[in-house]
């Protein structure tokens, strides 16, 4: 008995944790492009003003390098280089 009981709350607590990691997901690539820019601003904007039109191998390697100077985590890095890419796809 005890073993449907945590069988089934498993089961339960699986299909939930399936279904609102399909729903954030969603919601997290509608925000990534906000998520950059915001990114861009606390971060980049301290020395930097408006960002530049770069070509994606351009930004690649300024974000290697600005990445360890800035002591930026990964995902802000991923998405500031989104963010770079987006802008120079609107330059």
């Amino acid at each position: 008995m005890r073993i449907t009981i945590c069988t089934s709350l498993i089961f339960l607590s699986l299909v939930a944790s399936a279904k609102s990691g399909s729903n954030s997901a969603g919601q997290a690539a509608q925000t990534d492009a906000e998520y950059g820019e915001q990114a861009y601003k606390s971060n980049c904007t301290r020395c930097h003003t408006a960002p530049p039109a770069l070509s994606p191998r351009q930004a690649n390697t300024i974000m290697r390098h600005m990445r360890i100077k800035a002591n930026l985590p990964a995902r802000d890095a991923q998405a500031v280089y989104q963010y770079l890419l987006q802008s120079d796809e609107k330059n």
